[in-house]
């Protein structure tokens, strides 16, 4: 006989920020003692789910799934309803048929493995930088759109070597036109920064602050294996300063953003139980509508 399914209502709102992730990792850890069930994700509770974070939803449910065998379920017709967003990027697809996105308001929610850095390349060219949302930063900045295409090239090697798993790279975004922004986040299932990080520095690193602090001022860990993985952040986090865009890493206990460095907070939060791997957020602020 099978067993009964197991209801996790998601409540508030989940952004991208500091307590939509505490959130998103109350899902994980609530669901981590639990096996060989099926689980009904309940958004009837739920005000705003930012896109975007559906990468690190979709990472959960992975993770949940290898380790656990626990399968997820939703009400579609409640999705398609009040979240019709998770239909058209494809963080929930009946019968695997993508909703056509006619708001053009969405980045495809994906995953990539460890041996396909080409498709993930042609991603973020045809998906990412061809988007509507980044049309002003293409057509005017395109030394700078080649640079972050880069940069993100650099964050996927460095799942690629370093994180330590073999579970795929899940990325979404979207573009919020009455805000002009788009947000576009990644997230993988690994080690986080800590561990190659802190191996590489002798353990002069030692907490996932140091580790996330020792990535944006340009660390590389290039000479454990000869591989081209600097982490890409400290050129990106020189972006957003640049043109008014924001950055977010969450890894180990540790959240840091470019919103917190003014405040008392410093860049910096802490989670009383670690994030299951790393996730980078970009904001392109400022976008010209189009």
């Amino acid at each position: 006989m099978q067993a009964e399914a197991v209801r996790y209502s998601l409540e508030g709102q989940i952004r991208t920020d500091f307590t939509g992730f505490r959130q998103l990792l109350k899902l994980y850890h609530t669901l981590s003692d639990v096996r060989d069930r099926e689980v009904f994700l309940d958004f009837e509770q739920l005000d705003w789910f930012d896109a975007n974070m559906a990468a690190v939803l979709c990472g959960i449910q992975h993770k949940l799934n290898s380790e656990n065998n626990l399968s997820f379920v939703v009400d579609h017709q409640d999705i398609r309803g009040r979240f019709d967003v998770l239909h058209r990027n494809g963080c929930f697809q009946p019968n695997e048929e993508r909703i056509e996105d006619v708001q053009q308001s969405t980045i495809a929610c994906m995953h990539f493995y460890v041996d396909q850095r080409e498709r993930f390349k042609h991603y973020v060219e045809t998906d990412l930088f061809a988007h509507r949302g980044l049309a002003e930063l293409r057509n005017t900045n395109q030394n700078i759109v080649t640079r972050i295409r880069g940069d993100l090239l650099e964050i996927f090697n460095n799942y690629r070597v370093h994180a330590q798993t073999s579970a795929p790279f899940f990325v979404c975004g979207q573009y919020f036109p009455q805000q002009r922004r788009v947000v576009f986040t990644m997230t993988d299932l690994g080690v986080g920064f800590l561990t190659p990080i802190q191996a590489f520095s002798n353990g002069t690193v030692k907490t996932s602050q140091e580790a996330i602090h020792w990535a944006l001022i340009g660390g590389s860990t290039q000479a454990l294996d000869n591989e081209p993985s600097g982490c890409g952040l400290s050129s990106i986090l020189d972006f957003c300063r640049r043109k008014g865009g924001d950055l977010q890493i969450v890894t180990g206990d540790s959240f840091w953003s470019t919103d917190l460095l003014p405040t008392h907070h410093k860049g910096y939060k802490t989670f009383q139980i670690p994030f299951i791997g790393t996730t980078v957020s970009i904001t392109f602020n400022g976008l010209d509508k189009s």
